[in-house]
């Protein structure tokens, strides 16, 4: 006597891929929460985060934020334009 035995397929689940990223997705969104309540409610707070952020030079720092924001906004390559934020801020 013969017998055969079948397997049901194993059901994949949905969004199993997607979950890895959660956690350094919510650790970036709590910390700009974070920054941001500093920054309107923490004087003292505002200029510790300010010197972590920005060392020492923190005019040049912006300036280079501002000049990598419009590269973006033009739409060049990623690459360039922080390579060239890079070359600002070492100015």
């Amino acid at each position: 006597m013969g017998y055969r035995i079948e397997y049901l397929p194993i059901k994949k689940i949905r969004g199993a891929e997607r979950n890895r990223g959660v956690l350094p997705c919510l650790t970036a969104v709590w910390f700009l929460v974070f920054a941001l309540l500093v920054n309107l409610y923490w004087p003292q707070g505002k200029m510790v985060l300010q010197r972590i952020v920005f060392p020492e030079k923190a005019s040049v720092t912006a300036a280079a934020v501002d000049v990598l924001a419009e590269n973006m906004r033009s739409g060049e390559d990623v690459y360039q334009a922080i390579s060239a934020f890079l070359q600002n801020c070492e100015k």
